[in-house]
């Protein structure tokens, strides 16, 4: 009964984290509340469902990877997605590792405490608010660059991850390895802030040239729309003369002749 309730409180708190996770990385319209909500419900559902039936952590890790993975697909992002899947739980799985081998001895014992999934939650909230306070001026920021390189990098540490903690059976290694994981972990997640402040500086640079471009178009068009109006005055001063002269003369054919011209003149 207690492992139940261990089970289905940790996997309620490891929602509630995954989802503040994802708060860093995606932003979601109002509509999109109702297939954002049955996500969750449905990740809680199916994981402490494999866990409590099966108990085969070979069928954990792909139901958790894959059902994260379904989480993302509420939010925008195509690479991204692949990434933040494999950043999140690779997270996951270090706390995981640095709790279990921590507390127990894993290798013999081959069973998990209570206290060392209580510990996975905690470490797993402690990446979460550090990785909040590293993205806090970029958070559920849209624009990824080499979203294609994070992904990677993402990829073969949680590879590395599952590799190591078969065949590594040293205790103090493998939480030592945990640690270093955990460390990598938070220092993508400041790469991928810096990328992104990076690139908003880059477009910030490009539209401020394009904008360098309009107003230096339009400052010539207004310079010659003055060249053009001191050719104007310059030949409404000769017609004036003209006209000024023909008046003088009394030539009123004349004038209303050199008006009729004018007016042709100018439509």
């Amino acid at each position: 009964m207690f492992a139940l309730i261990t089970t289905l409180s940790t996997n309620l708190l490891r929602t509630y984290i995954i989802y503040r996770f994802m708060r860093l990385f995606f932003w979601t319209d109002i509509e999109e509340k109702k297939k954002e909500r049955a996500c969750y419900v449905l990740f809680f559902v199916l994981t402490a469902g494999v866990h409590l039936i099966f108990c085969s952590p070979g069928m954990s890790v792909i139901t958790n990877i894959v059902l994260i993975f379904l989480i993302t697909v509420c939010y925008e992002g195509a690479l991204k997605k692949i990434f933040v899947t494999l950043l999140v739980y690779g997270t996951n799985m270090g706390c995981d590792l640095v709790a279990v081998h921590l507390l127990t001895d894993y290798s013999i014992t081959g069973k998990v405490g209570e206290c060392a999934a209580y510990i996975t939650v905690l470490l797993l909230l402690i990446c979460d608010v550090i990785s909040e306070k590293i993205l806090i001026k970029n958070k559920g920021e849209d624009k990824t660059p080499h979203g294609m390189i994070l992904a990677v990098i993402s990829a073969l540490c949680l590879a590395e991850l599952l590799i190591v903690e078969q065949e590594l059976k040293n205790r103090i290694l493998l939480v030592l390895f945990g640690c270093c994981v955990l460390a990598v972990v938070l220092l993508i997640f400041y790469l991928y802030d810096v990328l992104i402040s990076a690139y908003k500086k880059l477009e910030e640079q490009s539209l401020m040239e394009k904008q360098m471009l309009i107003y230096s178009h339009q400052l010539d068009v207004l310079m010659q729309s003055e060249e053009k109006v001191k050719a104007l005055r310059h030949d409404m001063k000769n017609h004036l003369g003209e006209l000024a002269l023909m008046a003088g003369n009394q030539n009123n054919e004349e004038i209303r002749k050199y008006i009729q011209d004018m007016g042709e003149d100018m439509q």
